[in-house]
Order: C-alpha cells, then structure tokens, then sequence
C-alpha cells in the first residue's frame, strides 16, 4: 500500500520503521496502544490474587477495624517481566508488602505494545483490605 500526496509518496512500510525509531527502549510509557495484561486476561489475574493474598495481614498486624485501599504501581518490561514495584500508598500493617509479595508470584505478562513494538510501561494494582477484630 502507498499514500500519496502531491508531489511525495510514503510506502506503509516507510511510516511503521518511522515510527518504529520514535521507541525508546528506557523510557516507560503510561501512553501506549495496547496496555501490558496478565497471560489470562484480567478475570485471571484478579482470581490469582484473590488465592494468594493473605487478605487479613491488617487484622493481624494490629490494624484498627476499617477499609484500607492500597496501590502498587509496577513497571512491566518489554519481556513483560515486573521490574519495579513501588506502593503508592502507605497504610502499614504488612498489606502493601503482603501485595507486592503477591505480585512477584504473578506469571509473566504480556508486555504494552507502542507502535507495534513491546514496551516498557506502568501498571497499577489497586486492592482493598479490610481489617476486623480479632477474637
């Protein structure tokens, strides 16, 4: 295929290298075309979770009786490996550890793809725990 424009051709090939060269392998993109997904889809990555998380570390820990909402924001490689984890949020009682625990067993992704090309990207992971009183 070809587009034409008086005067200059561009072959489809000739866009996609272009934009090919505009990837830059170290930088982590939050904007990509295709954003980096558990091997099994969403549905998979939440049951797996779900099965690992030790959800009453708070309660354990001495956490007051309450909800508790914690973020994990992870740079995904362009093998679709997790490379960084980092809390957002500080809640204590062991539950950001507890999740970043979880994620490091998590199978490996498939990778954000940008211009066709598998990317470095974020990805957040937000999870609520919930403390109650222990008997």
């Amino acid at each position: 295929m070809a587009f034409f424009i008086p005067g200059r051709s561009f072959s489809q090939t000739a866009i996609t290298d272009s934009l090919k060269r505009t990837i830059n392998p170290d930088f982590v993109y939050s904007i990509v075309d295709i954003p980096a997904k558990h091997p099994k889809g969403k549905e998979a990555r939440i049951r797996f979770v779900e099965k690992n998380v030790d959800a009453g570390i708070g309660s354990k820990n001495g956490a007051p009786v309450g909800t508790y909402k914690i973020r994990i924001v992870c740079i995904i490689n362009a093998n679709g490996k997790i490379i960084v984890m980092v809390p957002e949020t500080h809640e204590g009682y062991g539950m950001e550890k507890e999740m970043m625990r979880v994620l490091k067993e998590l199978p490996t992704f498939k990778p954000a793809m940008k211009n066709g090309i598998a990317v470095k990207s974020k990805i957040f992971f937000p999870v609520i725990f919930m403390s109650r009183a222990v008997n």
